[in-house]
């Protein structure tokens, strides 16, 4: 992360990482979203099925995000379409509270995991989402996952 504050980077795409561990994702996250409130020059910014966003580091996302000005397009989409889809329990690592992280291609990662949902890569309240959709200055923006609202029977 480091690297980025000398670098004109226009775009930064990061899909399908897990910094993993209990404090890992969360912790990048926030260092991440520092960096970000400071570059310049980042016009596009994507962030697919991470664990450096979600509810355990939210407060300095909407910061980092109401401080840059420069983000035009940001796509966020987080693991809150996967709950319920997959069964986590049987990879669950109690010393370390991660599961195998649940993208097919990727089975070594492993994400915090707690209370059933991934608090680095989800937010568990819509007030968080309209509060971070708030923060946001960019003119496109496209936030998916980062709910886990279960599919109805009907």
């Amino acid at each position: 992360i480091d690297w980025m504050k000398d670098k004109h980077l226009k775009t930064l795409d990061i899909r399908c990482t897990c910094v993993g561990g209990k404090h890992g994702g969360r912790d990048t996250g926030s260092r991440l979203a520092d960096a970000i409130a400071s570059h310049e020059s980042l016009e596009d910014l994507k962030l697919y099925q991470t664990d450096l966003i979600g509810e355990r580091n939210i407060e300095d996302w909407k910061k980092a995000f109401k401080r840059n000005q420069s983000i035009k397009t940001l796509d966020l989409w987080g693991f809150g379409d996967v709950l319920g889809e997959v069964s986590l329990e049987s990879t669950f690592d109690e010393e370390s509270s991660t599961v195998q992280a649940p993208h097919l291609d990727y089975s070594r990662q492993r994400i915090n995991y707690s209370n059933k949902t991934f608090p680095d890569a989800m937010l568990s309240r819509k007030e968080e989402l309209q509060e971070l959709n708030q923060s946001i200055s960019t003119t496109k923006v496209r936030i998916y996952g980062m709910l886990y609202e279960p599919k109805s029977d009907q």
